[in-house]
Order: C-alpha cells, then sequence, then structure tokens
C-alpha cells in the first residue's frame, strides 16, 4: 500500500491520544491551534501535536528511499502550587506517560515504521502555564519502488 501523504501518520496519533479520553485533558489538536492564540491557558490542560523537519536517506535517482519525520508532542498545564502532593512537572507526566505509553513502538499505519522517542527537550516554564515537550520519530519507504 503506497503511502498517499507525507503527513497522513498525524491525524492518526492525534486519534490514539483522543482514544485515552485522559481524565481532565482539555484540548488534543495540532499546531493550527496555537496560531494567533495569545492566552494559550484557555486551552490548558492541552497536548499539542507539532510536526517536525523530515530527513531522507541517500539514494540512487527512481529507487527506494526512506523518509524519516519527526513529530513533537507537547504536553502544556497551569502551573502547581501543592509541591506537597503535585508540582508542575507531575501533572504534565500523569498525561505524558499514559501518551508515551499508547505509543511509542506501535506502529500506528502499515506503511510506517513505529514510533520511538529521540529526545525529551528541557521543559520551558512560562507565565501561568509550562511545556513538556518530546520528539518521537517514524520513517517510510518513498520512490519508484515503494
Amino acid at each position: 500500500m503506497p503511502v498517499s501523504s507525507q503527513f497522513e501518520i498525524e491525524p492518526l496519533i492525534l486519534q490514539v491520544i483522543n482514544s485515552l479520553a485522559l481524565a481532565g485533558l482539555k484540548t488534543v489538536s495540532d499546531e493550527t491551534i496555537m496560531a494567533g492564540v495569545n492566552n494559550p491557558s484557555k486551552l490548558l490542560p492541552a497536548v499539542i501535536l507539532f510536526s517536525g523537519d523530515g530527513q531522507y536517506s541517500q539514494g540512487v535517482d527512481g529507487s527506494v528511499q526512506t523518509e524519516t519525520q519527526f513529530w513533537q508532542i507537547s504536553v502544556m498545564v497551569k502551573h502547581v502550587n501543592n509541591t506537597a502532593t503535585q508540582t508542575t512537572a507531575s501533572e504534565a507526566g500523569s498525561f505524558m506517560t499514559p501518551i508515551l505509553n499508547a505509543l511509542v513502538g506501535n506502529q500506528i499505519n502499515a506503511n510506517f515504521a513505529p514510533l520511538e522517542i529521540v529526545e525529551r527537550p528541557v521543559a520551558n516554564y512560562s507565565e501561568g502555564f509550562a511545556e513538556f515537550p518530546v520528539i518521537l520519530k517514524t520513517s517510510f519507504d518513498v520512490g519508484a519502488g515503494a
């Protein structure tokens, strides 16, 4: 089965996250929802999927190449001030852990390799909320013989 779109996996990733029905999670969306938003706190807690860059393997003209795609999942939560029982990071972790358990190592489309974690960048603490990103990757074959 040929790949019909380079980004066809995006709605599938969002579908997996939505199917978890995580209690308290208000927003699951792609990066489009963030365009023009001055105050993201109204969306929180949120899981936002950002498309990343792609890398192609070296190949001979007309032969099969592999594209590696990178995706960033960001869990965004309001700051939690009760450090005796919960922190901002632990609040984000309560969403991120089941999401990664559902995605990592799973092949959610027959054309794409299973998703894997490649990086966990430092969290970004902003006024009123924090963002916790994880970078995933997958790959698929492209070209005449794919």
